[in-house]
């Protein structure tokens, strides 16, 4: 029960729930998700951190389709293809399809297929444009499996402001505590 308590109070923090329901309302129509995600560059984090899977990936989905994955422990960038699906009467889903000759650690699956997941986690950072210029070809440098890294990590070692990120979609309020955290530990303001 004493576990259990802080999860409840953060659960009911008033700028959580707003958070939350605005990211639920980019995610209710496929035009308001496609719009999100087109000419965006998503930064996802394990659901878990205790349970680590793939560790950060960063992604840029161009607006004609094309994906472009920045993977952890990668040295090239994985380059597929994105697009939004949705059935009727569900929440639309995004998709991803990369090539044939790509493995999924995790799932265990070679690439080729269309694989469709949630559109938007709680541990998604989107933000507009192609941020990092990721493209075909080496990645920018390789990062570690099984971490768990934030916008602000990629900023500082890009040598950009972190006050300069563009985020689409809204932070929860976690990640602005974090984000203060960061700032303090480095001593960059």
């Amino acid at each position: 029960m004493v576990i259990l308590l802080p999860l409840l109070l953060a659960a009911c923090d008033p700028a959580t729930l707003e958070v939350s329901k605005q990211r639920q309302s980019i995610a209710a129509t496929p035009a308001n998700l496609e719009n999100v995600m087109s000419n965006a560059t998503v930064i996802s984090r394990d659901p878990n951190p205790r349970v680590p899977q793939h560790g950060t990936q960063v992604e840029y989905h161009a607006s004609d389709g094309a994906a472009y994955l920045w993977y952890p422990g990668n040295h090239r960038i994985v380059v597929g293809e994105w697009k939004i699906e949705a059935e009727q009467g569900s929440k639309p889903k995004k998709c991803y399809r990369y090539g044939t000759n790509t493995y999924n650690p995790v799932t265990k699956r070679r690439g080729g297929k269309w694989n469709c997941s949630n559109p938007i986690g709680g541990h998604d950072d989107f933000l507009r444009g192609n941020v990092f210029g990721l493209k075909p070809g080496p990645v920018p440098f390789v990062t570690p499996k099984h971490r768990e890294f934030y916008p602000e990590h990629f900023y500082q070692w890009f040598g950009k402001n972190s006050s300069d990120i563009p985020y689409v979609v809204p932070r929860f309020p976690k990640a602005e505590r974090l984000e203060q955290r960061l700032k303090e530990e480095t001593g960059r303001s």
